[in-house]
C-alpha cells in the first residue's frame, strides 16, 4: 500500500481538499491501493476544513465533515511515501525541518505533470477560488494516478 501525505499551511483548504478528493477517487475506482492524509505546517490541531472547502467536495458527493486539521509531525513524515506540497516555500520548510525527506517531498504539480506550478491559498476567499482550487488539484490528480500504480 502506498501512503500519500498531503501537506499546505493549515491543513484546512488545499491539503484537505486534495485529502478528500484522492481519497474519493481511490474509493471509486479500482487501482492503486493507497493511504491518502494530510497536514499543516503551521496548523491549528483539530480544525474542520474550512467551510468552501467542505461545500466543494460535498457538491462532489465527498462526505469530508470529520476531517479535522493536524501539524506535520516527524511520524507522518517517516510513515509517508510520497509527500506532495502545495508551493514551493512548503516545500523549503517541510525540508527545513525534516531533511531526510528530501527523495519522498514534491511539488504536486511537479510530481504530476512536470510543472512548477503553485497551488494558491483560497483561505478567507469567495466560494469560487475554493472551487478554482479544487479543478487545479482535480487536475492534477487526474495525472498522478497512474504514477500512484507504478
Amino acid at each position: 500500500m502506498k501512503r500519500i501525505l498531503f501537506v499546505c499551511t493549515g491543513n484546512t483548504c488545499r491539503s484537505a481538499l486534495a485529502h478528500g478528493l484522492l481519497q474519493q477517487k481511490a474509493r471509486d475506482n479500482a487501482g492503486p491501493q493507497i493511504e491518502v492524509k494530510s497536514a499543516g505546517l503551521a496548523a491549528l490541531e483539530g480544525l474542520p476544513a474550512a467551510d468552501f472547502a467542505l461545500e466543494v467536495l460535498q457538491e462532489k458527493g465527498i462526505d469530508f465533515f470529520t476531517h479535522r486539521s493536524r501539524l506535520l509531525t516527524s511520524e507522518l513524515v517517516e510513515e509517508a511515501d510520497l509527500i506532495l506540497v502545495m508551493t514551493r516555500a512548503h516545500k523549503e520548510e517541510l525540508l527545513k525541518r525534516f531533511p531526510e525527506a528530501r527523495q519522498k517531498t514534491h511539488l504536486l504539480s511537479t510530481y504530476a505533470a512536470g510543472e512548477e506550478d503553485e497551488i494558491p491559498d483560497p483561505i478567507g476567499g469567495a466560494k469560487d477560488e475554493y472551487i478554482n482550487v479544487a479543478k487545479k488539484i482535480e487536475e492534477y490528480l487526474e495525472m498522478l494516478w497512474p504514477l500512484l500504480e507504478k
